[in-house]
C-alpha cells in the first residue's frame, strides 16, 4: 500500500510539474501580450474601434519684408479613394465579415469552397452600396459615370502592373539566393518562393486620387457627404430559417473616400519684368534715353525653395565633399513624436507635441493623434524656406472622429499654417537679378574688360553673386546668385537642367553662390587685416610703411605688390605718394606690401583670429539651403599654415576662402564699429549681437581708407580706364549718384582652375594649356599633363557700404562677386552702380 500511494504521489507530483510549466509557459505568453507588447496590440484594438474623416488646411504663405505675396497655396482639392474600395476589396472584406457573422457556429468546420460559397452570397449588398456610391461620386463632381469608370480602371491597371513587376522581382531574387545556396529549384520549392513574393505593395493599400484638383464648391460638397452615414440592407434570402442580426450594419455613405488639400503651391513673384535704364551703363555701352525690359525668372528661386510630393523620401546630399543623408520629413516628425515614456505620454520633443497632436481629450488612441502627418502625396518643402520653415508652414488637418462602438462623433477644426516673413525685398532682388542678367549685358564677357581670358572668350555669360545687408539691423535684403532657375524649367523639363554638362561644371544653376561656395577673398580683407593687426598689438596706427615692391630685399620675385609687378607702372606706392603709408593710404592704393607685412606681423595665429573675428568659419542658420561656413588651412587644416601662408592670407589670398554674404557681414561689421550681428533672413528672428572689441582710431582708419579708394581719384576703386576705338575712356563708379555716400574696396582674387581630361563632357570646350601661356605671356605656368582646362583666371570682388551723403554714415553694405571675370573695378563696380541705383529706386536711399 505505501508503494503503491508512493508511486501515486510521484505520479501526481510529475503531473503538477507538468502542468506548472505549461502553465508557466502561457503566464509567459500572457505576459508578452500584455506587458511587453501591450502597448502595441492595445493601439491595434483600439485604431479598429476609431475611424477618422478628414479636414483639409492649408499652407502658410511666405512674405517678403513688405509684406508681398511670395508663395502661397491656390485653392484646390483631390477626391482620392482607398485602393482596397477601387479594386473591390473592401466588398469582399467586408462580404467575408458578414458570412462569419451568419454561420458564427458552423465556420470552423467549413471548408475552403463552402466558406467562399457563402462569402459570394453575402457580397450584393456591399457591392451595390458601392455602386450607388460611384453614382454619387460622379454626380457631385457634375461627370458621366462611365468617366469614373474608366479612371478607376487605370488606377487598377497601373497598381496591378506594379504588384505583379514586384511579385517577379521577389520570385526571381528567392530563386537566385536559393541557388546561392546551393540549393535545388523543386516545385515545392517553387511554391515556397511564389507564396513568399504574394506581398502586397504599398499601393495597394494607399488612397489614390480619382478627381485631382476639384474647385471649392466639390470639395466642399464631398465633405458635407463625409460625415454620413447608412444602414446596409440584407436580402432575406440571407436569414433562410428567418431572423436578422442582432445589430444593424452601418457604413459611410462614402467607403474610403476623402478630401484632400491640393493645392498647387504658387509663386506669384517668380518672374517680373524689370525697366532697366541704359543710359546708367559703364563707357561702350551707355545708350543715353534707350531702356530695355528684362523678364527676370526665378526671383529668389534660391531662397524660397519649393515643395514637392516628397515627405516619405530620405535625401542624399554632397556637402563638404561627402555624401550625407537627409532624412525625411516624415522620419524626423515621428522621431520628435516618438514616446519616451507611455505611462506619463511624454514625448522626445513634448513642446512640438503639444504643438500638432490632436488635445487628449479628443479620445484618440495615441498612433492616431498626429493631424499634421504626412500622408501619401502629401506636398513637402524641398529647399530654401519651404524646407526649413516646414514646420510653421505646414497646417494641422481637421478631423471628424467617429467611436464605432458607441456612434460617438467628435470634430477637430483645422489649423492653418503659419504665415512665414522674410527680411527681403523681392522687389529689389528682381532688380538685382536683372542687373546680373546677360540681357543687361553686365554679366558678360566684353572685350573692354581688358584682360584676355582664353577660357572666357568675349560673349560668355559671367555667373554670381550679390548680397545686401542692413547695417542696423543685420537683416538681408538681398540675396542674389546668378544662374537662377526657372520654375517653368523645373515643372516641364528638367532634365534640361540636371543633364547640361556646362550646369554640371561650371553654372551649376542649384547652387546658391551667394552662401554656399567658397572663393578666395582677395583685396577685400585688407579693411579687416587692418584692425586685426591694431586690435592684436602688431600695428600702431601712427608708424607707417613703406612700399617697397618686394617684401623680401633679396626677393624680387616673391611677395611683390601689384603696382611693381604690373608692366605698365614698374614703381612702388612709396615712390607714387612720396612717403611712407598710413593705413587709410594703404586702403586707398591697395597696396600688396603693407598688408604682406601685417600678414607677417600677424602670424599664423593671429590671421586666423583676425579671419574668425569676423565671422569667417562660421555659418548664418538662415534656413535657405547649405551653407559654406569658409576655411582657413589647405589639405593640412590650421595646423599646416606656415609663415609664408599667413603672409598671403594678409591680401586675401593663399589657403582662405569664404562668400560673398561673409563678405558683406564683415563691412557691415565694421560700419556698426566693431558690433557684428549675424545676418538672418527671417522676421522675428532674435539678433546674435557680438562686440568684437575693435580700436575705434582702427575703424576710422579703415572707413576713411575705404572712402578715399572709391572718392579719391588715386583709389583703385574710383574709377577704370577703358580702351576703346577712341582712345582710353575713364568710367566713374559711383560720382553719377547724387547724394550717395560710398566707401569700398575692390578686390581681384586668383580662382581654382576647373579642368577637363578626355574622358570629362566638355574636354572639347576646353582650352589647351599652351594657348593661356600665350595669351599670359608666361611659359611657365604650370598644368596637369593631359588636361585642358575649362575656367581659368580671376575672381572678381567689389564690397561697398553706402548711405546718405549728409548722413556721413553707412546703412547698407553691399558685396558682388563675378566668377572669373577679373577685374573688380571693370566687372564687378557697374553691378554695385546698379545695385545702389535699385536702392535709390526702391526707397532705401
Amino acid at each position: 500500500m505505501p508503494a503503491r500511494l508512493s508511486m501515486f504521489h510521484r505520479r501526481l507530483a510529475g503531473l503538477l510539474v507538468l502542468m506548472g510549466a505549461a502553465a508557466a509557459v502561457l503566464a509567459a505568453q500572457l505576459g508578452r501580450l500584455t506587458v511587453v507588447h501591450g502597448d502595441f496590440h492595445r493601439q491595434r484594438m483600439e485604431r479598429r474601434l476609431v475611424t477618422m474623416e478628414w479636414t483639409p488646411t492649408r499652407r502658410g504663405q511666405i512674405l517678403d519684408r513688405q509684406g508681398r505675396v511670395l508663395a502661397k497655396d491656390r485653392p484646390s482639392f483631390d477626391i482620392t479613394v482607398d485602393y482596397r474600395v477601387i479594386s473591390g476589396e473592401w466588398v469582399t472584406t467586408r462580404a467575408a465579415s458578414l458570412a462569419r457573422r451568419l454561420h458564427r457556429a458552423q465556420w470552423p468546420k467549413l471548408s475552403q469552397e463552402e466558406r467562399a460559397e457563402l462569402v459570394d452570397q453575402c457580397r450584393a449588398p456591399f457591392a451595390a452600396h458601392i455602386d450607388r456610391m460611384w453614382d454619387l461620386v460622379a454626380d457631385t463632381a457634375r461627370l458621366n459615370r462611365l468617366d469614373i469608370d474608366a479612371r478607376r480602371q487605370r488606377i487598377v491597371d497601373s497598381v496591378e502592373r506594379m504588384y505583379e513587376w514586384n511579385r517577379r522581382a521577389r520570385i526571381i531574387k528567392g530563386i537566385d539566393d536559393k541557388l546561392a545556396l546551393g540549393q535545388e529549384i523543386t516545385e515545392d520549392v517553387e511554391d515556397e518562393i511564389a507564396r513568399k513574393a504574394d506581398v502586397k505593395i504599398a499601393p495597394q493599400t494607399l488612397p489614390h486620387i480619382v478627381l485631382p484638383k476639384v474647385d471649392d464648391a466639390i470639395g466642399f460638397a464631398f465633405q458635407k457627404l463625409l460625415v454620413d452615414q447608412v444602414e446596409i440592407e440584407l436580402p432575406t434570402h440571407l436569414f433562410p430559417t428567418g431572423g436578422s442580426l442582432d445589430k444593424p450594419i452601418v457604413e459611410p455613405l462614402l467607403p474610403g473616400l476623402a478630401v484632400a488639400n491640393a493645392g498647387d503651391r504658387e509663386y506669384p513673384l517668380d518672374t517680373i519684368t524689370i525697366d532697366m535704364d541704359l543710359g546708367t551703363l559703364p563707357g561702350p555701352m551707355k545708350r543715353p534715353g534707350q531702356r530695355l525690359r528684362i523678364p527676370v525668372e526665378g526671383v529668389g528661386y534660391h531662397i524660397l525653395g519649393r515643395v514637392e510630393t516628397n515627405a516619405h523620401e530620405d535625401r542624399y546630399v554632397q556637402r563638404g565633399g561627402q555624401t550625407v543623408q537627409v532624412p525625411s520629413h516624415e522620419s524626423r516628425r515621428k522621431t520628435r513624436l516618438e514616446l519616451i515614456d507611455a505611462r506619463r505620454g511624454v514625448h522626445r520633443d513634448e513642446a512640438f507635441a503639444e504643438r500638432v497632436l490632436a488635445p487628449p481629450d479628443a479620445g484618440l488612441p495615441e498612433s492616431m493623434r498626429d493631424l499634421g502627418r504626412y500622408h501619401y502625396n502629401d506636398d513637402s518643402g524641398f529647399n530654401g524656406i519651404e524646407e526649413s520653415q516646414e514646420e510653421s508652414l505646414r497646417g494641422r488637418r481637421g478631423a471628424t472622429v467617429i467611436h464605432l462602438e458607441t456612434g460617438h462623433r467628435s470634430t477637430i477644426a483645422p489649423v492653418q499654417g503659419q504665415d512665414v516673413q522674410l527680411t527681403i525685398d523681392i522687389a529689389l532682388q528682381a532688380r538685382i537679378q536683372a542687373a546680373m542678367s546677360p540681357e543687361f549685358g553686365l554679366a558678360v564677357a566684353q572685350e573692354w574688360h581688358g584682360r584676355e581670358n582664353p577660357t572666357v572668350p568675349v560673349g560668355t555669360h559671367l555667373n554670381g553673386a550679390a548680397v545686401v545687408l542692413d547695417v542696423d539691423s543685420g537683416e538681408v535684403l538681398a540675396l542674389a546668385s546668378t544662374p537662377a532657375l526657372s520654375r517653368s524649367t523645373l515643372r516641364h523639363n528638367p532634365e534640361s537642367v540636371s543633364r547640361d554638362p556646362l550646369n554640371r561644371e561650371v553654372d551649376l544653376p542649384w547652387l546658391n553662390r551667394a552662401i554656399a561656395r567658397p572663393y578666395p577673398p582677395g583685396s577685400i580683407v585688407k579693411a579687416l587685416i587692418l584692425n586685426g593687426a591694431v586690435k592684436l598689438g602688431r600695428l600702431n596706427l601712427a608708424d607707417h610703411i613703406d612700399c617697397t615692391g618686394h617684401l623680401f630685399p633679396n626677393e624680387p620675385n616673391l611677395f611683390r605688390c601689384w603696382i611693381y609687378k604690373d608692366p605698365r607702372f614698374r614703381t612702388t606706392h612709396t615712390a607714387r605718394l612720396g612717403h611712407a603709408l598710413s593705413g587709410a593710404e594703404s586702403l586707398m592704393v591697395s597696396c600688396n606690401i603693407y598688408y604682406f607685412t601685417l600678414g607677417q606681423r600677424l602670424g599664423q595665429q593671429g590671421i586666423m583670429d583676425t579671419y574668425a573675428m569676423f565671422g569667417l568659419g562660421q555659418r548664418w542658420n538662415l534656413g535657405v539651403g547649405i551653407e559654406y561656413e569658409g576655411s582657413i588651412g589647405g589639405p593640412g587644416g590650421r595646423r599646416g599654415l606656415t609663415i609664408q601662408d599667413a603672409i598671403q592670407m594678409g591680401i586675401g589670398q593663399g589657403p582662405v576662402d569664404w562668400t560673398p554674404l561673409h563678405a558683406a557681414d564683415a563691412y557691415a561689421t565694421l560700419a556698426r564699429g566693431g558690433k557684428r550681428i549675424v545676418p538672418r533672413l527671417v522676421k522675428g528672428a532674435s539678433p546674435q549681437v557680438n562686440d568684437l572689441d575693435l580700436d575705434p582710431s582702427a575703424v576710422k582708419e579703415a572707413l576713411e581708407g575705404l572712402s578715399m579708394s572709391v572718392n579719391d581719384p588715386r583709389g583703385t576703386g574710383h574709377h577704370v580706364d577703358i580702351q576703346t576705338g577712341e582712345g582710353t575712356v575713364r568710367v566713374d563708379h559711383f560720382s553719377d549718384l547724387p547724394g550717395i555716400k560710398v566707401w569700398g574696396k575692390t578686390g581681384t582674387a586668383e580662382a581654382p582652375r576647373i579642368y577637363q581630361g578626355p574622358d570629362d563632357p566638355l574636354y572639347e570646350q576646353a582650352v589647351e594649356p599652351s594657348v593661356i601661356r600665350e595669351a599670359m605671356r608666361d611659359p611657365a605656368l604650370a598644368f596637369p599633363s593631359g588636361k585642358r582646362v575649362l575656367r581659368w583666371g580671376d575672381h572678381s570682388w567689389f564690397v561697398v557700404l553706402v548711405g546718405h551723403a549728409s548722413d556721413n554714415r553707412p546703412q547698407y553694405a553691399i558685396a558682388v562677386m563675378m566668377e572669373y571675370a577679373g577685374s573688380g573695378g571693370k566687372v564687378s563696380g557697374p553691378i554695385v552702380n546698379q545695385i545702389i541705383r535699385a536702392l535709390m529706386t526702391e526707397g532705401y536711399l
